[in-house]
């Protein structure tokens, strides 16, 4: 092979610079985002990746995907279509490339739709329906992307269907609503049977001689009215797993006052419990707790008729609820333990609070306060 001379590699050498500097030029201009392509790094160095030899492999992906995908003009028309779209609607892709997207939507969903596209400047998803070529509606999440140009020329739509997704949810609908029907007879009957305890106790204690036996059963039918109340109270609402306390404090010192011959009572009864709902497991014993602390208040604080008040109030402070029931009568003897009286209603009273894992207090200050406390576990407030 005869040697090339100084001449002949002098050229190659300007060659080589050139096609040196034009790489360099080209790698600056791909890493200011002049040019669309993608530079790897790798064991080999850097590979140069253009947005031409990507095509392919982007374009089988997105063939074989299991969404439908669209590249929409702002007026609907559809450029392109993937072959998963055209199964979803069961249209050819040559009936549907050039068409608008707006032969595919439900008719009563096109306002939306066209405002959905509007939006291309910002990515977002929405919930339609598509119709297919028989008419069949297909429920679907749209997923909208421009394509980066400044302004956007076309929008990139991926449509999912969610059939399964709202069958799903449709059949988690009916049990919900068998479930509020079937807890809505639970506490009717409830309520029934509660009320047949009642009616029983009533009609025994009209056999009844001993006044201090009436007295206990009428005691003890108050207790069953209160939690008659409750049950009624969720049978009636639309929570049926919560009690509005608020409502029901007004309920119970109602049938208290009706249950001692006290409607028109000269004894003030305040309430100040706000929005507090308590659950079932919780509503039962502060229901039974406020049905002894207020008909207690109202039996011996105020003898003979004696004018007073009794402020009810009931709070949450953090997770916790504080319930204060206070009344400006007579007290107690300041030498009395209360957790040591035989009351069958101060007895109940701390076994309940007991049973919340509760505290319960007592202080004399003009007459008697009560304050029970207990966490709430597990409960929206």
């Amino acid at each position: 092979m005869k040697p090339k001379t100084q001449e002949q590699l002098l050229h190659e050498l300007e060659d080589l610079r050139a096609r040196l500097d034009e790489a360099e030029d080209t790698l600056r201009a791909i890493r200011s985002g002049e040019v669309d392509a993608l530079v790897v790094s790798g064991v080999g160095g850097e590979q140069i990746y253009t947005l031409n030899g990507a095509e392919r492999p982007y374009r089988i992906m997105i063939e074989n995907m299991n969404e439908g995908a669209l590249n929409l003009g702002f007026d609907g028309t559809i450029f392109y279509c993937n072959l998963r779209f055209a199964d979803m609607v069961k249209t050819p892709i040559e009936k549907i490339i050039g068409n608008s997207i707006y032969l595919f939507v439900k008719p009563e969903e096109k306002k939306l739709v066209e405002k959905f596209v509007r939006q291309a400047s910002s990515s977002n998803k929405t919930e339609s329906f598509l119709r297919d070529t028989y008419g069949t509606l297909i429920p679907v999440l749209l997923s909208l992307n421009d394509f980066g140009n400044q302004p956007p020329l076309s929008i990139c739509i991926v449509v999912t269907d969610i059939t399964e997704r709202k069958q799903a949810e449709e059949k988690i609908k009916v049990s919900l609503l068998e479930k509020e029907i079937l807890l809505k007879e639970i506490h009717h009957r409830v309520k029934n049977n509660l009320q047949v305890i009642s009616s029983l106790l009533r009609l025994q204690g009209s056999y009844l001689q001993d006044e201090k036996a009436i007295i206990a059963l009428e005691e003890s039918i108050g207790r069953i009215e209160t939690m008659t109340s409750i049950h009624t109270q969720l049978y009636q609402s639309q929570d049926l797993a919560r009690v509005d306390f608020s409502a029901f404090i007004h309920k119970l010192i109602s049938n208290i006052r009706q249950s001692y011959g006290r409607a028109e009572s000269s004894i003030e009864i305040n309430v100040d419990a706000g929005e507090i709902s308590l659950g079932i497991d919780n509503s039962v014993p502060c229901g039974l707790i406020l049905n002894e602390l207020i008909s207690n208040a109202m039996k011996h604080a105020f003898p003979e008729g004696k004018e007073g008040e009794i402020n009810v109030r009931m709070q949450l402070e953090g997770n916790q609820v504080v319930i204060t029931v206070k009344d400006n009568g007579i007290g107690f003897s300041e030498s009395i333990d209360f957790t040591k009286i035989k009351s069958l209603g101060l007895n109940m009273v701390s076994i309940l609070v007991k049973q919340m894992n509760g505290k319960i207090d007592m202080q004399l200050d003009g007459g008697t306060i009560w304050t029970i406390t207990f966490t709430l576990k597990n409960e929206r407030k």
